[in-house]
């Protein structure tokens, strides 16, 4: 008999493993025909798996990009949608025009040559995009360029990524640890970055053992976050990597078997060995003379290989492999493979929209790591090099980026149109969709209809509003199918 406290006599676990259920998750059970599929998958700290493959990624990432034109070309495709060919435009919005002026020169100067090397920063954010893909982060020092005669000499400095020394330490006195060359305190806040000296030796770049420590404040390292606790970025590419590897092994299969098929212009052999036919070593060949009816010896026939590869689904393959690919910055298929011809208009617009809604998270991002903070760094100088005043108490930034065209720039302008018309869409914002500085904008109109009233025409948007108003009409008439196939 049990006595108090009573206990219930719980069941040992079954010993095999495929006898173990769970109550709610299923994709949580192991087995024997799934063990496999997540035999990589653990619950550690993303840092651990960056400390040990960082490099491996790194390298495999760069090598796709110098082999594979696909991957070049997403790349660049990408920085050319994002960047555009002058970069982001500043504009400062506050209530004291001549700060917002000073301040917006000031960061024009700095632009015009923002690295040491005398790159602009169009050109720098290229690299950064390009860093990112490949290393997962990129590495910018601020300094200052004491050779230059402009008014503002601060500047920055890029730093290769793979440049970050792959220390570990820890000091348990304070918490401090280094990992891979970023140290951070017991909170994760990251104090300086060590850097391995790089030099040119006899034509050779060559990485030594020197570290240079550079303090955070003065250091702009940018990754995208997946973890609170990451210190160092994951490549963007990293996930494609696989399907990469994938789709080269089947390329070369499929080529290598196209290849055999046609190298070999004919093939004898005898349809009955019993019958009389003259002997024939096996591999042996002979050369077709061209232009000329050749006999071949008794008893043996010619055939040719018929050719089965590529296979007729091999195009579709391809392509379902690409959207995983394009898929890492939710690139669309038409433009990963810079064809549309199998797309409908309205299913390339809703492809656009996503890729551009992507195009703009990116745009915000940058923004808010690096672009903000270096304006602000460059009103600081301004203050002391041209005078520029106390920054207003409603003082902000806005960033005018490069604008993806349009689908069907008319029924665009029609859509915005209302929009304004109903007072929905303010027209700074309608600027800023293609890339203008609404200022400007006002500032050249202003000008024109002074021109065209001192000539005696219209002003213009007069007679565009005619215009638009009698091509609204003729396509309504005419009628649209969005189904309709584009050429």
């Amino acid at each position: 008999m049990t006595w108090w406290p009573f206990h219930r006599q719980s069941e040992k676990p079954p010993a095999d493993p495929e006898k173990w259920t769970l109550r709610r998750f299923e994709g949580a059970e192991t087995n024997r025909t799934n063990q496999n599929n997540w035999r990589g998958a653990h619950d550690q700290s993303i840092n651990q798996d960056i400390g040990f493959g960082l490099e491996t990624l790194r390298a495999r990432c760069h090598y796709e990009s110098e082999n594979n034109p696909v991957i070049k070309g997403m790349i660049n495709t990408y920085c050319n949608h994002l960047i555009g060919p002058v970069g982001p435009a500043l504009q400062v919005q506050s209530a004291d025009i001549a700060y917002n002026a000073m301040l917006e020169n000031a960061f024009r100067i700095f632009a015009e040559f923002a690295d040491i090397r005398g790159t602009s920063l169009a050109e720098i954010i290229r690299v950064w995009v390009r860093n990112l893909f490949l290393d997962g982060e990129f590495l910018a020092l601020e300094t200052s360029n004491d050779l230059t005669d402009s008014p503002i000499r601060f500047c920055l400095q890029t730093i290769a990524p793979r440049r970050l020394n792959n220390l570990f330490v820890n000091y348990p006195i304070d918490g401090t640890q280094i990992f891979m060359g970023v140290e951070a305190d017991a909170a994760g806040r990251v104090k300086q970055y060590h850097i391995l000296d790089e030099k040119i030796v006899s034509g050779v770049m060559v990485t030594g053992f020197q570290t240079i420590t550079i303090p955070a404040s003065a250091a702009h390292h940018c990754f995208v976050r997946e973890e609170p606790d990451q210190l160092r970025g994951v490549p963007w590419l990293a996930s494609a990597l696989p399907v990469i590897a994938d789709m080269r092994a089947y390329d070369r299969a499929v080529l290598k078997a196209a290849h055999n098929a046609a190298k070999f212009a004919s093939i004898m052999q005898t349809s009955n060995p019993n019958i009389e036919h003259e002997e024939i070593p096996g591999g042996a060949a002979m050369d077709i003379k061209e232009d000329a009816i050749q006999a071949i010896p008794p008893g043996w026939s010619l055939q040719q290989m018929t050719p089965q590869q590529p296979m007729t689904e091999y195009p579709a393959y391809r392509a379902e492999r690409h959207r995983d690919i394009g898929r890492v910055v939710s690139m669309p298929l038409m433009i990963l493979d810079l064809n549309s011809a199998n797309h409908s208009y309205s299913g390339g617009r809703i492809d656009m929209q996503v890729y551009g809604s992507e195009l703009e998270d990116k745009e915000g991002w940058l923004e808010r790591v690096i672009l903000n903070k270096l304006v602000w760094r460059v009103e600081q100088e301004a203050r002391l090099s041209v005078g520029l005043g106390a920054r207003p108490a409603d003082a902000r930034l806005s960033w005018t980026w490069n604008q993806l065209p349009h689908v069907d720039p008319l029924k665009e302008a029609m859509g915005e149109r209302v929009e304004l018309e109903n007072g929905t869409l303010p027209f700074s914002v309608a600027c800023a969709r293609k890339g203008l500085d609404p200022e400007k904008v006002i500032e050249m109109r202003k000008a024109d209809n002074e021109k065209l009233a001192a000539a005696g025409l219209p002003p213009v948007l007069v007679a565009a509003t005619a215009t638009v108003a009698s091509i609204a009409a003729a396509d309504q008439s005419g009628g649209d199918n969005p189904n309709a196939k584009s050429a």
